[in-house]
């Protein structure tokens, strides 16, 4: 019985890590879904658009980290999601600025 037990202790944790990633698809969407209705008629200038895309980005983001957060324990698991936290994040904001950029006119 002993043996089953990691296996389903390891199944359980793979199941949890795709369920945050999944959330951290679902979160952006869910906060663009509350784009206001006059976008639709009329699209906002691209600038804007970029901002609620980096916005969405850092809310799923932060999502998947309280998840991962919750997970593990110990000091090196903490520091291994928090690194990943903060490199995926300066990763959103450089391509989300990169296209600010752009649309503003830099």
């Amino acid at each position: 019985m002993a043996s089953w037990s990691w296996r389903l202790e390891a199944l359980r944790q793979l199941l949890s890590y795709v369920a945050a990633a999944l959330l951290a698809v679902t979160l952006p969407l869910h906060l663009l879904e509350h784009v206001p209705v006059d976008w639709l008629r009329q699209p906002p200038k691209p600038w804007v658009l970029w901002t609620v895309l980096l916005a969405a980005g850092f809310h799923g983001l932060n999502g998947l980290r309280s998840i991962l957060l919750e997970r593990v324990h110990g000091r090196r698991g903490r520091a291994v999601v928090e690194t990943l936290f903060w490199i995926l994040l300066a990763l959103v904001v450089a391509v989300g600025a990169t296209g600010l950029a752009k649309a503003i006119g830099w």
